[in-house]
């Protein structure tokens, strides 16, 4: 097959003739990434029962600054065997991927910026900027330990093959696409980590059965420090807090002054321990698909993925301010620097010792240590009812909703359905 394209970029289309042919063997057929660096970048194959396969190959011409991202990705979605089905899951896969980015970004970034803003430490525009620099920049400061924390502790990725795996993985980040969007239609908490979770667990067990987990030293280690973080956020920001009663007063300006720093720390630890989410689902579906040997970490797949998180908070940023400046919110610039400065402190140490958290979580409960104590109840129980609902909703809907739509997709594509099937078998013997 040979496809002659005309032009530069990608806004011109194909031009010329399309010749296939498909041999009953399974030849390696080159694919070649870039015009001039001339990298043969994998190849695709035919099926040995001669069946046709629709893979194109050819050159393609892109501009040199557009070559290290558009080569690398193309070199690792097109190598291997990743064809026909399999390439189509795992484009909707990587793509769901992203998009849990970009939401995450999109329901989180109000609650980074919103303590700077009601406290008239940063302007609103000023608060976006910098924390979008903060979310791009974050993903390559701190490593990516949460990524193979999610890629190898959790479950057993052994059993990642063929499109088994990629319905998997793509039920597992639809369920939380869609949770989050039925709970941001509905103005609740949703809890991105807790859904992403939920959807993994959920997905694995319905495509594999429970033994594909590590229940006790992975998934249950994970969920424990879920779960203490927020309470040491609020005992972090309280005992700051309460050091800074007792110490003589400052100049009223330092703790504004002091804001654009702990603001910046607070989203690239965000950025990083959720881009590296993403970065695992996208590894593990290259390595279901075939298109790579090991669970690897790719550069370009922690990249799209700060760009979608950066692209969420962009849009999402002022609209969850216009909702909080609703109510009634009075924060001093010193209780916003504490509750920023504890929070910021726990993401960024639970990035690098490798858990996924909730950095919204975190957020909410720091502030409210960082109030005084008087003011404490009303929030308290707020994010009380925020923290129920992640964990006795979002969590165990988010897994349903996955192994439900492995389920209906892997019987419709004709798979199988997985343990519901081996489920039944016994109920029927």
């Amino acid at each position: 097959m040979s496809i002659r394209p005309t032009g530069l970029g990608l806004s011109t289309g194909f031009q010329g003739r399309v010749e296939a042919s498909f041999p009953p063997t399974r030849p390696r057929i080159p694919f070649t990434c870039c015009k001039e660096c001339g990298q043969a970048i994998g190849g695709l194959r035919g099926k040995s029962d001669g069946k046709p396969r629709r893979f194109f190959q050819g050159s393609l011409h892109f501009p040199k600054v557009a070559r290290p991202l558009l080569c690398i990705p193309s070199r690792t979605l097109l190598q291997g065997q990743a064809h026909g089905v399999d390439f189509i899951l795992l484009s909707f896969g990587i793509a769901f991927a992203l998009l849990v980015a970009f939401m995450s970004g999109f329901r989180d970034g109000g609650n980074l910026i919103a303590t700077n803003v009601f406290s008239g430490s940063v302007t609103p525009r000023k608060a976006i900027s910098l924390a979008c620099a903060g979310e791009l920049l974050g993903p390559f400061l701190l490593g990516s330990a949460v990524s193979m924390t999610i890629g190898t502790d959790l479950v057993d990725i052994s059993s990642l093959d063929g499109p088994s795996g990629l319905l998997c993985l793509c039920a597992a980040a639809a369920s939380a696409i869609i949770w989050n969007l039925l709970t941001w239609w509905a103005g609740a908490p949703a809890g991105a980590t807790h859904t992403i979770l939920g959807g993994l667990t959920g997905g694995f067990v319905g495509a594999f059965g429970l033994s594909v987990v590590n229940w006790p030293a992975g998934l249950g280690k994970v969920l424990l420090v879920l779960f203490i973080i927020p309470i040491a956020g609020f005992l972090a920001s309280t005992s700051i807090a309460a050091l800074l009663r007792m110490s003589p007063p400052g100049r009223g300006r330092e703790p504004k002054k002091t804001q654009w720093l702990t603001l910046f720390v607070l989203s690239a630890g965000h950025g990083a321990n959720n881009a590296q989410k993403t970065a695992a689902l996208i590894a593990m579906m290259l390595l279901a698909s075939g298109s790579s040997s090991t669970f690897e970490i790719l550069f370009w797949s922690v990249f799209c993925a700060a760009v979608a998180l950066t692209l969420g908070l962009s849009l999402g940023a002022l609209k969850t301010l216009r909702i909080f400046g609703r109510k009634a919110f009075r924060i001093t610039a010193m209780q916003s620097l504490v509750s920023q400065s504890a929070a910021a402190i726990l993401v960024f140490a639970a990035t690098l010792l490798g858990f996924p958290v909730s950095t919204n979580q975190i957020v909410k409960t720091s502030l409210v240590g960082a109030s005084p104590p008087e003011r404490q109840k009303e929030p308290g129980w707020i994010v009380i009812k925020d923290l129920l609902i992640a964990w006795l909703v979002s969590f165990p809907a988010a897994a349903l909703m996955a192994a439900a739509l492995y389920w209906i997709a892997s019987g419709a594509l004709g798979y199988g359905m997985g343990s519901f099937d081996r489920v039944m078998d016994l109920l029927w013997q």
